[in-house]
């Protein structure tokens, strides 16, 4: 317990944050919801005694489902920064353990226990297991909706608000829908965790490979969507009816504003991960060059 302890420290009490920052914004919906109750209650007992000072009748207020306040959170409420945030937490908990092993010698010391190629697969494969940050926050988040609403009825919601969060299209496919956000997700999240294991190779200091990892991921960002996405759209303006900017922003994987499809969506995050992936491998292809960067 104490050895698993000491090598995920950094991924348990991130994990803890989380759920505490969770548990804190279902919390915080509940109090406005109950105070939104408590103020047509309030409401309706004025007009029951001045029925014609209020010709027109408020709406009694209804809990959303779990599917809108899962969104509501996660876009419009406390938990909006989290797509700004989780890229370095993931970054932190995907580099700390294989950044002390490279800096430490540790790493070298395993190259002598097994082949140099097997140690770099291994590492790696170890560090990507930290995006499960990923699944185990929208998993909490999703089963505390749930907790708090008692339903899932979208529609109930969409009729009362007159349209919900989540884009009418896949309100068919909701399933789907969940599955596809939530591996399109890990994939990013692996995408963020390779952007740390490129650099960590050169860098002399934990803090600054982070910093330099999410300029990184900012940049490669601005690439896909201003450069590409809105450039495209500016030289063939026929292409804005498809929101090819949105759709290429790494920030939208979170909210799925104006998007392409669910199938663009998840090529793009592939196409991160996979190229990411092939530049970490020829990064620590040479065996030679790593063991220098480790003895500096």
């Amino acid at each position: 317990m104490e050895l698993f302890w000491k090598k995920n420290k950094i991924l348990l009490i991130t994990l803890f944050l989380l759920i505490i920052c969770v548990i804190a914004s279902l919390i915080q919906y509940r109090v406005y919801f109950n105070g939104q109750v408590e103020g047509y209650n309030a409401l309706m007992e004025l007009v029951s005694k001045n029925p014609d000072a209020y010709p027109l009748k408020p709406k009694k207020p209804i809990i959303d489902d779990t599917y809108t306040l899962f969104s509501r959170i996660v876009v419009d409420e406390t938990l909006r920064p989290i797509m700004f945030v989780m890229p370095f937490l993931v970054m932190l908990c995907g580099v700390y353990t294989f950044y002390s092993k490279l800096k430490s010698g540790f790493f070298k010391e395993e190259c002598m226990r097994r082949s140099y190629k097997k140690n770099v697969l291994f590492n790696v494969l170890d560090s990507w297991k930290n995006v499960i940050i990923i699944p185990v926050f929208l998993i909490t988040m999703f089963v505390g909706c749930y907790i708090v609403t008692g339903n899932f009825d979208i529609y109930r919601t969409n009729d009362f608000h007159g349209g919900t969060l989540i884009n009418e299209q896949y309100l068919e496919i909701l399933p789907t829908y969940c599955f596809i956000y939530g591996i399109n997700l890990i994939l990013v999240g692996l995408f963020f965790i390779n952007i740390t294991l490129i650099l960590a190779k050169k860098n002399s200091n934990l803090f600054v490979t982070l910093v330099q990892s999410y300029l990184v991921f900012i940049v490669v960002n601005l690439f896909t969507e201003v450069l590409i996405g809105c450039g495209l759209e500016n030289i063939f303006p026929v292409l804005i009816k498809y929101n090819i900017c949105n759709s290429l922003s790494i920030f939208n994987f979170w909210v799925y504003d104006h998007v392409m499809s669910l199938g663009f969506m998840f090529l793009f995050a592939f196409s991160l991960f996979f190229i990411s992936t092939i530049i970490v491998f020829y990064r620590y292809r040479n065996k030679e060059s790593v063991m220098i960067e480790i003895d500096k």
